[in-house]
């Protein structure tokens, strides 16, 4: 490359850089913007039912992440099980019909209509 534009080169991008500097310096705060309320902050602590969720910033620590992947856990176990109670229910029902059937108590043409 020529050493002419080069030298222009770098002459330009040292201004763009001494600019934006400057203008970045001189930024003003936004009037009216910069005042957050508390009411939409996450709180630093929070109390739940599982125990007291602590944050920094919005962010939970190690503990609370912990424990609410241990609460996660937990209750998808509790859904797996109620999930699972009509699947056991139906094969009790068919386990038992044919014995009900055998012994004349009941017949399924009735439990059907």
């Amino acid at each position: 490359m020529n050493p002419k534009i080069q030298k222009l080169y770098a002459l330009f991008l040292t201004s763009l850089l001494v600019l934006g500097g400057t203008a970045a310096g001189l930024a003003q705060n936004t009037p009216g913007y910069n005042n957050i309320p508390k009411s939409i902050l996450t709180p630093d602590h929070v109390k739940t039912p599982i125990g007291g969720l602590n944050f920094f910033d919005g962010m939970p620590d190690k503990a609370t992440v912990r424990k609410l992947y241990d609460n996660l856990l937990f209750m998808r176990g509790v859904e797996a099980f109620l999930s699972g109670i009509p699947a056991t229910s139906s094969r009790r029902f068919a386990w038992v019909m044919p014995k009900l059937a055998r012994s004349g108590l009941t017949t399924w043409s009735s439990l059907i209509s």
